[in-house]
Order: structure tokens, then C-alpha cells, then sequence
């Protein structure tokens, strides 16, 4: 079986100047393409399909082979189609008959190799003639297409006659998931940014947090999670009685928040809503929450969205300020929660980031029997240094880290005598809980 790469890789970039030879983790963004490729040992041969000369020399210099692009082929409404149809017939020209096309796109970097193996396997199990990368939900996710060559000469290939774009309810097309982080693409300057860090942390090994395995059920947070729940000292609570409590824990944050001007406000995770009820009536309030319960409770003080961040669905650019209290810690996946935040907060909005130090002086004191580790839900362990870098690297502007203790209830003589016993849980004290205020950049 003869399989080829197909990169198309136009120069013309007009959102991003230059995309596909910017600079991107330390290197032109299409070497990563390419890389990715020449590590596929099922790939016979690479083709780099462009007309941009920097672009075609790079392509030479990494050892692959190039087809000079038409300008007719070079235009904005130009279709991959007609430019896979283009390098098709040039190549089988040179090579003869090829059996199958893996086409990456250079503006999906965040894959590894093993994806395109995966999905080459799976292609040649399958009786389909056009496979596509998608997310979990099966949406596409435009990392890469995989089809028989011999498609488009029996005009077999699945595309709407009207629009020339892909049919995706063919029935002769398959889907190859992917993690959810590997389906950002690169449109404008900032996703670049935004790529730039899930490469980074995912796939280069530079970690904003350390993550802790989950041994939570999957409806942990739907149902039961705020009843009854014991703190690390042993005391039973329960968050629905606890609103004085919450106003007095979070009254540095709500202080800040209320010398804001109005406008629209979000608190992600909102529980029963007693944050939100400590906001001035001046804001239009609004709240995710994924228990059913607390949920239905925090609908008298917001218009409150049940389930996840990521489901509801918000405009771009509708909130003055993003509440994330206690909450990032329990998030599989934080970085695209931050990156949802990004896209919904408008220009200059605030973001009001609380939770655990997993690198502060206790941590390190007490190690494992660090006061902060003892929820099952803590899986996502951040440290400032982290944060801060995280939200830098996003293009947010941070402000200010605080670490409320020493006007809190927590801040008392018995306390500080713990500090001396490690055979215990640690107590609470200065640098265990952190408030990082931010606002969004502009791009």
C-alpha cells in the first residue's frame, strides 16, 4: 500500500502574517507538520503543496519533496479539495498510483505522531474512503484528513455538490477521535498564544500544574457533592448552610469586585450561589454549576446555567468579570476552562482566580499530609509561579496575588502552634490559599 503526506502550506496568510514560517515553540510552525510525519513509518513519501518560496525551501531543507503551487490554487477561496486534486496528479505522475492521502494541517500543531498511526490503522481496517480527526464529541477538529486517492477519479469523494465542502454525514466517511486540548487551531495572533501553551504543557513536558489521578465517580459533582462533606480535620459541613461562612472566607474578593463598575458577572462553579448573593445587585449575575441541587438553589441570586463552562455556551466578549473560586483545582482540564474564560471576558475584564497553593510553605512542610490534598476532587495542582505563568502565557495581565489569612478566623494561636507537630494534617496558615486578580489583554 502506497501512502503519502499532503501538507498544503499557502503563503498568504491574511490574519496571521507569515503563519506557516512563524515562529512556534521554538521553531517554524511547519517543521512541527512535518516532523510529526517523518516519524510515520507507514508514510512512503512527503509533500509540501505551496507558493510561498521560504516555505518551499524549508520544506526541501527537512527532505521533503515540494510542488509549486498555481495562484489560481493560492486564493483565500481556494479548496483543499481542488489543492489536494493539484498535488495528486503531480505526484502520481512521479511516483505512479498512490493507494491512500494523509493530510495534516500545518494550523493544527497540537498532535503527536501516534495519532497519525492511529488513524492510518484504523483507515485500513475500515471500509471508508474518507476519515477526518474530530474531538471526543466526534465534531471535527481539522488536525487532519486521511482518503483513498483513487476518490477523486471516481468522483466517489463525499462533498456537498453545492458548496464543495465535506460531506460529514457520509456514510463512507469514518471519525479518529482525539483529546479535547489537541483541537485548537491557528486562525488569529492570539491562538498562537493559546496553542503555544497546550503544546508546551501537554506534548513538551513544561507543566503549569501537576495533575493527581482521579478516583471520583463521573457524576461526582452532579449529585451529592456538597452534602455532608468532611474538612481535613475531621469536621462535618455542609455547604448549603454555610453562606455567612463563604461571605466572611471570600469578603477580600467580593471587596474588590464591588469597587468595580456594574456590568455582567460570571462565577464558574457557583455553588449555591452565596458568592454571588455577596455582589452588589448593581451586576447582572450570572452562574455555572454542574450539581442539580445547589444549582436549583443558586437560581434565586443569578441566572444560573446547569452543568459545565464549556456547555454553556456564552457570547464572546459578554462578561465584565469572571469569577474561578475554589474551582480550578477540581478541573480536568483547567487550561482550556481558562482559554473558555479568555473568549467570554470582555477586552480589560477581570478575572478573580482563587484556590490552593499546592508549592507553598505548608506543602512543602507537610508533604503529603498537606491539609489541601485531603479532597479526592483536588486533581489539577497549581502553585502561584504556575499561574501566574499560565495566565501570562494567555495574555492576561495580572495584577496583583494575595493570600488572605491573617484577617481571616483562620489566623489564630492554636494554629500557629501546629505548625511545629508534621505528624498531623497541616493547619491553615499563610500562602495555603491564593487570589490571583487578572484582566484579559487585548490580542
Amino acid at each position: 500500500m502506497h501512502t503519502v503526506a499532503i501538507i498544503l502550506a499557502r503563503g498568504n496568510s491574511k490574519r496571521v502574517f507569515g503563519k506557516n514560517t512563524t515562529n512556534f515553540c521554538g521553531k517554524p510552525l511547519l517543521l512541527w507538520t512535518i516532523e510529526q510525519c517523518q516519524k510515520v513509518k507507514e508514510i512512503d513519501s512527503i509533500w509540501v503543496s505551496s507558493d510561498d518560496d521560504l516555505t518551499l525551501m524549508l520544506s526541501n531543507e527537512k527532505g521533503c519533496k515540494t510542488i509549486v503551487r498555481p495562484q489560481e490554487l493560492s486564493e483565500d477561496n481556494s479548496t483543499s479539495i481542488s489543492c489536494w486534486k493539484h498535488a495528486l496528479k503531480i505526484i502520481e505522475k512521479k511516483q505512479g498510483k498512490i493507494d491512500t492521502v494523509i493530510a495534516p494541517q500545518v494550523s493544527s500543531p497540537i498532535r503527536e505522531s501516534s495519532d497519525i498511526i492511529g488513524a492510518l490503522h484504523k483507515f485500513s481496517k475500515e471500509d471508508s474512503i474518507f476519515m477526518f480527526s474530530c474531538l471526543p464529541s466526534g465534531v471535527e477538529n481539522g488536525s487532519f484528513y486521511v482518503f483513498k486517492a483513487d476518490a477523486f477519479e471516481k468522483n466517489t469523494f463525499p462533498k456537498e455538490p453545492s458548496t464543495g465542502k465535506f460531506a460529514f454525514q457520509s456514510k463512507k466517511m469514518s471519525r479518529y477521535p482525539m483529546e479535547s486540548w489537541k483541537g485548537y487551531d491557528i486562525d488569529y495572533p492570539i491562538d498562537l498564544k493559546i496553542c503555544e501553551v497546550l503544546m508546551r504543557h501537554f506534548l513538551l513536558n513544561d507543566k503549569y500544574y501537576e495533575s493527581k489521578l482521579s478516583k471520583i465517580k463521573e457524576d461526582f459533582y452532579k449529585v451529592g457533592y456538597y452534602q455532608n462533606k468532611v474538612d481535613p480535620d475531621g469536621v462535618s459541613r455542609n455547604a448549603e448552610r454555610e453562606c455567612k461562612r463563604k461571605l466572611e472566607d471570600s469578603k477580600e474578593e467580593l471587596a474588590f469586585i464591588n469597587s468595580l463598575p456594574s456590568g455582567n458577572i460570571l462565577d464558574v462553579g457557583c455553588g449555591f450561589g452565596h458568592m454571588l448573593f455577596g455582589v452588589n445587585d448593581t451586576w447582572d449575575k450570572y452562574g455555572v454549576e454542574p450539581n442539580i441541587i445547589a444549582a436549583d438553589r443558586a437560581g434565586e441570586f443569578c441566572e444560573i446555567f446547569q452543568g459545565t463552562l464549556q456547555q454553556a455556551q456564552y457570547k464572546t466578549n459578554f462578561f465584565d468579570a469572571v469569577i474561578l473560586y475554589h474551582v480550578l483545582e477540581h478541573l480536568e482540564s483547567p487550561i482550556e476552562d481558562i482559554i473558555e474564560i479568555r473568549r467570554i471576558l470582555k477586552p480589560n475584564g477581570k478575572l478573580i482566580l482563587g484556590g490552593p497553593n499546592f508549592e507553598g510553605g505548608m506543602a512543602q512542610r507537610f508533604g503529603a499530609k498537606y491539609r489541601l490534598l485531603n479532597d479526592p476532587g483536588h486533581i489539577s495542582l497549581f502553585g502561584a509561579l504556575g499561574l501566574f505563568r499560565l495566565l501570562t502565557d494567555l495574555n492576561f495581565r495580572v495584577e496583583k496575588i494575595s493570600y488572605p489569612y491573617f484577617d481571616t478566623v483562620h489566623f489564630t494561636k492554636e494554629n500557629l502552634m501546629r505548625l511545629f507537630d508534621i505528624s498531623k494534617v497541616s493547619p491553615p496558615f499563610y500562602g495555603n490559599i491564593m487570589t490571583v486578580y487578572s484582566h484579559k489583554q487585548e490580542a
